[in-house]
């Protein structure tokens, strides 16, 4: 099992790339960070690190994956959640979680103490040690990215949808065992297949 520290890591630097993200969906380049993520609720935050873990699958590259990281997906009403990162919600370095979404803590609003400096320079080391993951990350949203209005990163029900439409949510669920099973390429290439797919047919409509 992966470290709980790497996870909310990696999870912590992924928050940011969402937000960008939807930034260059919306068109809301004036809106501060705190105002895009009102509209991130955390099931829509489990879903695109769903979607983007299944990105990072490559058949050339059978054990270079964010599943490696982020390997504790269960299966909830609401698609595959990621139990650490979920349950550790209020342990992030750059984010606090109000009760309902994240809010970035900017740096003035953090105080100039030994326990913050040394926090960030934690995170930040984190990130220099779990570089070769943040590139894997990277790569998987940039894949996400380039399918475009195709993908739904804005909508949480669409999202949820699709995640309901793949196998290992699906086998999870008909056989009452919460943990969607992510330890064998093989399950992962063919989740990837059916997710490519998908995507192969909306293009050609």
């Amino acid at each position: 099992m992966c470290n709980i520290n790497k996870k909310l890591t990696l999870f912590d630097y992924a928050v940011g790339e969402f937000v960008k993200w939807d930034k260059d969906v919306t068109g809301r380049y004036d809106c501060s960070n705190n105002e895009i993520l009102t509209s991130f609720n955390f099931t829509r935050f489990m879903k695109l690190l769903y979607f983007t873990s299944l990105a990072s699958v490559d058949a050339n590259s059978p054990s270079v994956h964010l599943f490696n990281t982020f390997d504790k997906f269960l299966a909830y009403k609401n698609g595959p959640v990621e139990a650490d990162v979920y349950n550790n919600r209020n342990f992030l370095f750059n984010y606090r979680f109000n009760g309902d979404f994240l809010e970035k803590i900017e740096e003035s609003q953090k105080e100039a103490t030994s326990f913050e400096n040394e926090r960030k320079d934690f995170y930040e080391d984190n990130l220099r040690i779990y570089d070769r993951d943040k590139k894997i990350l990277d790569n998987a949203i940039v894949q996400l990215r380039n399918l475009g209005s195709k993908f739904p990163m804005t909508n949480t029900d669409a999202l949820i949808e699709l995640s309901h439409d793949l196998k290992l949510w699906k086998d999870a669920v008909f056989f009452s065992y919460p943990l969607l099973d992510t330890r064998f390429f093989e399950q992962l290439k063919e989740e990837k297949e059916c997710f490519d797919e998908k995507f192969s047919i909306l293009n050609k409509n």
